[in-house]
């Protein structure tokens, strides 16, 4: 106990290891002439040093990722914790060296939900499987529109394209792509006139429903409602569709023209009933007397 209060800290002073040492200066040049190879102590030190620019300067200088992320979890000054970061989404990007292996960058990217981290590299990484795993993941338009219009890849272009909900980013990409990439450019496309449509479509109802009203006025007045029954039934259909789309005027005008033409068919089936129960009264008399005028001639022969 009194050799560790005491005598170590003078032990360490005079051992000669800079890493060690009370003056920070001296601790600083150590970290910078220390070997990217040893992880390790770069990871002690970016975890444990009292100076936060020597803490820095160590994180600057790790390589592995699980590293990196544990400072990001756990550091408490946010200087370290934006120099790992910024050291990670290098280091997922290959901008950085020594870089680590595909299958640890792709493990760390499919595993993150940061979306600094994710749109750095969607935008950044030099590879192409790594970017499109992060376009899946994102969901900011306009960095997405950056993409579609200017990754190497066409496959990442088109899968950027895809993820554009934005109306002005798909007009930009739309406007920029339509000369040079006929893909992204049919892409957007689709994606524009689809949400135009959806734009348009309450005023193209509205005024739908008030059509429906027009030619079922119409449909009155041609006084061929028996012939046009189903016809009439289609309009009802169709208003049942749209029916919200209409104002309680048009909605009034509506039931009123409804009323008065189910009225009239109505009056007209009846009528068209008594006239076929008439006729087969009429027929039922003729065949009687048929019947009587035949008997009648059978006796008289």
């Amino acid at each position: 106990m009194f050799f560790d209060k005491f005598l170590k800290p003078l032990v360490n002073t005079f051992s000669g290891d800079p890493l060690k040492s009370k003056n920070p200066e001296t601790r600083k040049k150590a970290v910078q002439n220390l070997p990217v190879s040893d992880q390790q102590t770069l990871n002690t030190i970016a975890l444990n040093d009292t100076n936060n620019a020597i803490r820095v300067i160590a994180a600057n200088k790790i390589s592995d990722l699980d590293s990196l992320q544990t400072i990001i979890m756990k550091g408490t000054n946010e200087a370290l914790k934006q120099a790992a970061q910024q050291r990670m989404h290098q280091l997922l990007c290959g901008l950085k060296q020594p870089i680590p292996p595909l299958a640890e960058r792709q493990k760390i990217v499919s595993g993150s939900r940061n979306p600094a981290l994710l749109e750095f590299v969607a935008e950044y990484a030099d590879n192409a499987s790594l970017r499109e795993a992060t376009i899946k993941k994102i969901n900011r338009d306009p960095l997405l529109g950056n993409i579609a219009l200017n990754d190497k890849n066409a496959q990442v272009r088109q899968l950027a394209a895809q993820q554009i909900a934005k109306r002005s980013t798909l007009e930009r990409v739309a406007k920029k792509s339509r000369r040079t990439d006929k893909r992204v450019y049919k892409i957007v496309k689709t994606k524009l006139d689809i949400i135009i449509e959806d734009e348009q479509r309450p005023a193209l109802l509205a005024k739908e429903v008030v059509d429906i009203c027009d030619k079922l006025e119409k449909l009155h007045k041609r006084n061929l409602l028996l012939q046009e029954k189903t016809t009439f039934e289609n309009y009802l259909n169709r208003w049942n569709d749209i029916e919200n789309f209409a104002n309680e005027e048009i909605t009034e005008r509506f039931h009123n023209i409804c009323t008065t033409i189910s009225g009239a068919i109505y009056e007209l089936e009846e009528r068209q009933q008594e006239q076929k129960e008439a006729q087969l009264n009429l027929d039922g008399l003729l065949t009687n007397l048929s019947d009587a005028v035949d008997e009648l001639l059978d006796r008289k022969s």
